[in-house]
């Protein structure tokens, strides 16, 4: 049974406006005719017509109260002169009838009550159509759920199988959608099948005596801060709750499936280059593997909200082959120390992300950088997204030693989770007090949100296992503040005015791909300017395995690589997308940062609110 899409009103909007009385207001302008018909079909051509008009209506009808607003100032200034002209004048003779003071003043009552009834009137108007443009958002919002409710009620009864419209292209990306994901997964299913097994010893799942705690306890802490921390750090847009946790979560799990066949792969050209064996499968590797998804997320907060879930799903299978590449040659090949990942994690994931989201952004830099568009609405936060960030942020806080801690070399795990703690307090408490600084004598959470992590991640590299406490405490400190500094000054200036105009959602670029540079050069610093011997009771070559102060020349060398990959295929990601756009993918600007396209968000999901002038 067909179901007609012809609008339902609740209200009684067949009110019009205000007739114009053209011998009191000639000139000022008329409000835009009606829509005859509201229809649902052509990207509700009508009703946009009708909004703009009522939108350049109420702009029109403001600039004429100013107008009549600076008549009335000018009048008040030319009383005011005739007062004063007329006091200067004055001498003792008593006052005559026709005082000029009195004449003057009667003048002015009449011109000025004039003017201000014409505001007033005109004021009235603009009520008027502010109103009847809240009525039409909520007929029109209403009528929405109305044909919502419908379609679902025929579909019960079985009287139809249609759904409310969607464009054409929706259905394309949906096929795409689903063809590359179960493609994908039947070729995880059979790899998994042919390398995978398990080890017949303990090694690389209990730990050993030099270890702080067992592997399984870090694998725990580091995927509550994959799938829920940096999920959670993102929840902060209005209208992108949905997609900024839920595609965080299901990214990683993908990610976690893909680069687990990755890391076994690039384990037998290390071990075995001219045969293939099967790899024992232990915590260690699958904490290796979290890593890789941590660096996966890190990339997500930069192009998060700008993309579709197709788009997600290609860029995060194509960082994880060219991760784990970068993660074989310094880590596997140059024997650069890097515990935390503040080189090949958190460094790579920003510039990955950097460079994608240059391409990605192109086509809404004007809605990125308007002030005034419907697409920076969207971007605005709300107060739970913010709590519910903050609360992503604790839980990273809380659980970073052990990110950082976990593949330290043995017998430095306890000195990286000291150092670590104190680097983070030493961000935290600076980042505070750069933000009440910065800010105007008042704290923004977004600060708190980010800024207080950034002494973890730079900390977070081979300078963690040899420097003291109070060198940690520097670290974290001045991490905290450069992050604060990038976030208010920065940050703008990469949006809007640098060359590439690269729009960062949740601001990775500066927290991890600034911090993860400090935390790169702090190891150059710190093993480029000792020599081998004993630190805190363990000798030197237990922890690096190229004697010092070599050992500061593969962390510059790591750090140059790991730039130039992540920035190289990032920039190919992003040609992907561009010709995923072109003809699977259809992302648009009234997609952005929006879960409307992806979920059911009916029930408190915010519309837009527009507010009088």
């Amino acid at each position: 049974m067909a179901l007609s899409h012809k609008r339902i009103f609740p209200v009684d909007l067949e009110a019009h406006f205000r007739e114009p009385i053209e011998e009191e207001f000639p000139l000022y302008p008329e409000p835009p005719d009606r829509p005859r018909r509201l229809v649902l079909d052509n990207e509700f051509q009508s009703d946009a017509a009708y909004v703009k008009g009522l939108n350049q209506f109420v702009d029109d009808m403001s600039k004429h109260v100013r107008t009549l607003q600076e008549e009335e100032a000018s009048i008040m200034n030319t009383f005011n002169s005739k007062l004063k002209e007329q006091a200067s004048r004055e001498t003792n003779q008593p006052k005559s009838k026709n005082d000029p003071k009195d004449l003057a003043k009667d003048e002015f009552q009449r011109a000025i009550s004039g003017l201000r009834k014409s505001r007033r009137a005109y004021k009235g108007i603009i009520h008027d159509a502010l109103i009847e443009r809240q009525k039409f958002f909520d007929s029109y919002k209403y009528s929405l759920d109305a044909l919502h409710d419908i379609h679902a009620r025929y579909r019960k009864l079985k009287l139809s199988d249609k759904s409310t419209p969607l464009p054409y292209s929706y259905g394309r990306e949906f096929n795409a959608f689903f063809g590359l994901l179960i493609s994908l997964q039947l070729f995880i299913y059979l790899i998994a099948f042919a390398i995978y097994t398990f080890s017949d010893n303990s090694f690389g799942n209990n730990g050993d005596p030099l270890r702080a705690d067992d592997w399984y306890s870090y694998f725990i802490h580091i995927l509550i801060i994959v799938v829920f921390g940096f999920g959670y750090l993102s929840v902060f847009l209005q209208k992108y709750m949905y997609g900024a946790a839920a595609f965080n979560f299901f990214i990683a799990a993908f990610t976690f499936q893909w680069a687990l066949i990755n890391l076994v792969l690039w384990e037998n050209v290390r071990f075995h280059p001219t045969s293939f064996l099967r790899i024992p499968l232990t915590i260690k590797i699958l904490i290796e593997t979290a890593y890789v998804a941590g660096g996966v997320a890190i990339t997500l907060g930069v192009i998060i909200g700008k993309a579709t879930i197709v788009e997600l799903l290609v860029v995060s299978f194509w960082e994880v082959i060219f991760f784990t590449l970068n993660r074989y040659i310094v880590i596997d090949l140059l024997n650069i120390v890097d515990p935390g990942g503040a080189i090949y994690i958190h460094t790579f994931g920003a510039f990955f992300g950097f460079a994608a989201s240059w391409l990605l952004s192109l086509p809404y830099a004007e809605v990125l950088n308007s002030s005034t568009d419907s697409g920076k609405k969207l971007m605005s936060n709300s107060y739970m997204g913010d709590f519910l960030s903050l609360i992503g942020t604790v839980f990273v806080w809380a659980l970073f030693p052990s990110w950082n801690a976990a593949l330290a070399p043995n017998g430095t795990q306890y000195r990286v989770i000291i150092n670590t703690v104190i680097a983070l307090s030493g961000s935290a408490v600076v980042a505070a007090l750069a933000s009440r600084t910065f800010r105007g004598r008042n704290y923004h959470v977004k600060d708190v949100q980010l800024a207080s992590l950034a002494g973890g991640i730079a900390i977070g590299s081979a300078h963690s296992t040899i420097i003291s406490p109070g060198a940690a405490l520097i670290v974290g400190s001045v991490a905290g503040l450069i992050a604060v500094v990038g976030f208010i000054f920065a940050r703008k200036w990469l949006e809007s005015k640098s060359p590439v105009k690269v729009f960062d959602t949740r601001g990775s670029v500066i927290l991890h791909g600034v911090s993860g540079l400090m935390g790169g050069l702090g190891s150059v610093i710190a093993c480029g300017g000792t020599s081998n011997g004993n630190f805190y009771g363990q000798e030197s070559s237990t922890i690096f395995p190229t004697s010092l102060p070599e050992q500061g020349g593969y962390q510059a060398a790591g750090m140059v690589i790991t730039m130039a990959i992540a920035l190289a295929s990032g920039f190919v990601a992003g040609l992907i997308i561009w010709f995923l756009r072109r003809y699977i993918s259809f992302h648009t600007r009234d997609t952005l940062f929006s879960d409307k396209r992806e979920f059911h968000v009916r029930v408190g999901y915010p519309e837009f609110e527009f507010k009088e002038p």
